[in-house]
């Protein structure tokens, strides 16, 4: 196992803290430094990947939601795939990120 695929309690990795804080540099500093393909569909103990996280959150990442390998259709425990997710979600509008190099 390398540094970046260790997780917390909440099985969360280092993509999907960032995801879930909107740590906007660190976001940036994870898609030029480490291989997305082990991070992108990882999922946590309640089954949400980074872009479950994402959707949830405040902002947009164009880059991880256009990234070929990320399962948009990957369902969470409450059945939810993340387009689900921004559908039931009730903030607007979505503060846009900068589009990160992939």
């Amino acid at each position: 196992m390398d540094c970046w695929e260790i997780v917390n309690g909440g099985g969360q990795n280092i993509l999907q803290i960032a995801m879930k804080n909107g740590k906007k540099r660190a976001i940036k500093f994870i898609f030029q430094n480490f291989p997305l393909s082990s991070l992108i569909n990882h999922k946590d103990i309640d089954e949400n990947t980074p872009l479950h996280l994402l959707t949830a959150s405040d902002f947009y990442e164009a880059g991880l939601v256009k990234y070929p390998k990320a399962d948009t259709m990957a369902y969470n425990d409450a059945s939810l795939t993340p387009l689900d997710v921004v559908r039931t979600k009730s903030v607007e509008p979505w503060v846009r990120m900068p589009t990160l190099p992939i």
